[in-house]
């Protein structure tokens, strides 16, 4: 068993967010010390948190993996779910893309109006 300082090191996440996986029903602990309060972790733990980490750093909610960690395993769900979830982020890239191309284009007006302006007083 590891305490919250141990296994944070271990899974490589912070003792505050394993605090709030808990909290949101992700990750508890293996044992809750009843005098200290403090928590233990096991070993056979560390791919839960793996995979809890994986899947907010591909973008999910907590909600999201609430619903997914139990069915990681589900092959057909999985390709769903990550289908979904990678059409949603290219969705998101391309409106970023035109706005990132209208800023770009608004960026050019102004600069050209600044020459402009500018050779006129000359």
């Amino acid at each position: 068993m590891f305490k919250i300082g141990e296994f944070s090191q271990l899974a490589r996440i912070s003792p505050r967010m394993l605090r709030h996986y808990e909290k949101c029903g992700l990750l508890y602990p293996a044992e809750i010390d009843k005098f200290t309060g403090y928590r233990q972790y096991s070993a056979g733990q560390i791919p839960l948190a793996q995979n809890i980490v994986m899947l907010r750093d591909l973008g999910f909610s907590i909600d999201e993996i609430g619903d997914i960690l139990p069915k990681l395993d589900d092959f057909v769900y999985m390709n769903r779910v990550l289908r979904t979830k990678a059409d949603s982020i290219q969705s998101v890239i391309e409106k970023e893309q035109i706005k990132l191309e209208r800023l770009i284009q608004r960026n050019d007006t102004m600069r050209r109006s600044v020459i402009f302006w500018y050779m006129r007083l000359s």
